[in-house]
Formats: structure tokens, sequence, C-alpha cells
């Protein structure tokens, strides 16, 4: 579905001014056998490169296309399977965690960047693993989990280095462990491992000196002629780009923004148009209420937070404010770009309020199973309305 659904052709006039069309760099850039900016998602070009080298080798094709899209597809899969793993790992229902990894899978940012050419989607798969672990070492002191930890953030970080803002995260049920110290010694084994793979690729694949290697890490360069304006700067924390930021990651990362002009005079836009906003109330509204009742049921004491919950809930909540923050400071002109950063522990916090809900509710009461249904029904038929009016413009 990833693969077919979005023509890489297309260019929405928002979507072009938001993305400053980073598909088609990207694909250019590979045509062009350039490794720019390669050592801000190094694993990510090298595993396109090789699969480009199969296709050519067996003859299948020589479409740089085919091989991006394909990996996007790939991994926007993987991503799923992972997040359904981590939520049966929370020992929720496991209808709860196949509904909730649908509704990741058909949100937008999601949805958008599996189906498209860029390097957020194999970052948010190999920072699931990264959630797992997590949870694992929460759930259990096992030092071998400690490892795993280790190797899961050197694993994402070589995806995309913004995924260092994971590490802080290992912190916490460092902190909650007995054997502090040692737990920590355990998990720097897999990052230092992870920063000796980087180098080695960087030698090895790249061609660039040890002593250069650290330059060739923290340069940024630019993508455009003219000068970048208003990235990393302290200014930014302001509360207009604050609440752009917030709109992009709290809404657009769900619902895909309306207000383009392809076709619009067409009855099939106008119409679709009025559907999808009724659709995206619907969902605002279904999402609210859940998280409504929830806090209600968590002041009478009819859910209980305690235990791993607790935890779990820290770290994914630190890991949004963490997120939003960064991103904030660096680039709030292109917010939605972001967005697949924090998409899963965002699903994944309310897929634990919803447990909760549900699992608090009497069976005598409104049956949860249809609010849930006409939930997913919201979210995903306004993003398709949204990829057939605005993506395939037709009359």
């Amino acid at each position: 579905m990833y693969y077919f659904s979005i023509k890489f052709s297309f260019i929405p006039v928002r979507y072009l001014e938001i993305f400053g069309n980073d598909h088609q760099w990207i694909v250019l850039q590979s045509k062009l056998s350039s490794s720019r900016h390669h050592q801000h998602h190094l694993l990510y070009h090298i595993i396109v490169r090789q699969v480009r080298a199969l296709l050519w080798i067996n003859s299948i094709t020589r479409d740089p296309i085919f091989a991006f899209k394909i990996v996007s597809a790939f991994f926007g899969a993987s991503g799923l399977v992972l997040f359904y793993f981590c939520m049966v790992k929370l020992a929720l229902n496991q209808g709860i965690a196949q509904f909730f990894t649908l509704m990741l899978g058909l949100s937008a940012s999601y949805f958008f960047f599996s189906a498209t050419v860029d390097t957020y989607i194999p970052a948010v798969a190999a920072s699931i693993v990264v959630m797992i672990c997590l949870i694992n070492c929460l759930t259990s002191e096992k030092q071998s989990n400690y490892v795993y930890l280790g190797f899961a953030l050197g694993l994402a970080v070589l995806f995309r280095l913004d995924n260092v803002l994971l590490v802080p995260l290992a912190f916490i049920p460092i902190i909650l462990s007995r054997k502090k110290l040692l737990n920590c010694a355990y998990c720097s084994i897999g990052l230092i491992v992870g920063a000796l793979a980087y180098v080695v690729l960087a030698k090895y694949i790249y061609h660039i000196n040890y002593v250069d290697i650290f330059d060739w890490v923290i340069s940024l360069g630019s993508r455009v002629d003219k000068e970048e304006k208003g990235l990393a700067e302290l200014a930014n924390f302001n509360l207009v780009d604050f609440m752009a930021v917030i709109k992009s990651h709290f809404l657009h990362s769900f619902i895909f923004e309306s207000g383009y002009r392809i076709n619009g005079d067409s009855a099939a836009y106008v119409y679709g148009a009025i559907v999808k906003k009724v659709l995206t109330i619907c969902f605002i509204a279904i999402t609210l209420s859940v998280i409504a009742l929830f806090a209600v049921k968590v002041a009478r004491n009819s859910i209980k937070i305690t235990g791993i919950y607790r935890n779990v809930i820290l770290i994914l909540i630190c890991w949004i404010v963490v997120r939003i923050s960064f991103y904030l400071w660096f680039n709030p002109v292109e917010p939605f770009v972001f967005t697949p950063s924090t998409i899963a522990p965002i699903w994944a916090l309310i897929a634990l309020m919803t447990a909760g809900v549900f699992e608090s509710s009497p069976p005598s009461r409104f049956n949860f199973r249809y609010l849930l249904w006409f939930w997913l029904i919201s979210l995903g038929s306004s993003n398709f309305i949204f990829v057939l009016a605005e993506l395939y413009k037709f009359d």
C-alpha cells in the first residue's frame, strides 16, 4: 500500500513549500553519485546504495526511485510490526495493540514518509526498537537488556544523527535500576560499538580520514544556494513558532493539512473537502474525549497508574518533549518534516490511555469498540480523501 499509494512525481503546492521537495533532491544526489549530507543519515544511504546495486546487477531496474521507495515502504511496514510488538510488550489487549498499529500506519506523517522518498521512516523504525528495549529494561534488570538497549541506540543514531536525542531516555531505566553504574556501563558497550561502526562505515564506504570524521559529522552545509535563515537560534523559542510546531506534531502528524487549490473548482474536490473536514472534526473530538475520559477516571481513582506504566508514560512524555523542544530550536520553519520522530510515542501514550479507559469501563455501558472503529475510520478516510483529491488531481 505504501509503495503504490503516492506517485513520486507529485508536487502539491503547499507541500512543496514545506518540504522543499526533499524526495526529488535525495534522488538527484543519488543519480549524481553525491554523498552530500549522507553523514546525517549514514546507514540509510548505505542501505539504499546496496539495494540499487542488487536491482542493477539482477537486471530488475536501473531506476533509483524504485530502490528509494522500496526502502521507505519496507521500513514503514517493519516499523508497524515493531510497534505492534511494543504494544504487546506493554501487556495491552491484542485487539488494542492491533488497532493502534493501524492508527499509526494511517497517520499522515507516518503514511506520507513511508510512501515517498526520505530518511525519516527507517530512523523511526530504529527508534521503535529503542522503545522496545527501554520497556525490557523496565520489566527486567537483566544486564543483557541494557547491552541490547545500547546497541539499539547506536543503530538508531546510525540511521539519523538526531536520534542521539534518544540517548538521555536510557538514563530513566538506569536510574530506576538497583545496579546503576553497572547497567550504565553495559548500555555504553552498545553505544561505543555504534560509534565505532559509524567510524568504520565513514572510512571504508565514504573514504573519510579518521582525523576528519568529526568535522564531517558536524558539518551542516546547505542544500540551496541562498542562505538558510532562522535555524538553530534561541529566538525560535517564541509563541508563534511554538504553536506552529505543536500544531504540526499534535494535529497534522495525524491528519493531512487541507487548503490546497488543486482542481479546487471540481465537484469532487469541493465535496471531498467538506467530508474531510467533518471527518477531521470527528477524529479530533474522539481523541480529546478519550484523553479527557482517561483524566477523569484517573482523578476518580477508577484507573491507577502504577509500576511499569508510570515509568513508561514518563519515558514517552520525555521523548515527546525533548524532540519538540529540539526541533523548535533547530528548524521551526518546516515543522511537519520532523513529526515522524514523535508520532510513535504519541500513539503509544494514547494507546495506554485508551487501554485504561477500555478496561475500566463496565461491559453493560456503551460498547467502546464502536467508538474505536469510528475513530479509525475518521482518520483513515480523511487521509484517503487527501491522497485522492490532492495527490492524484482528479476532476
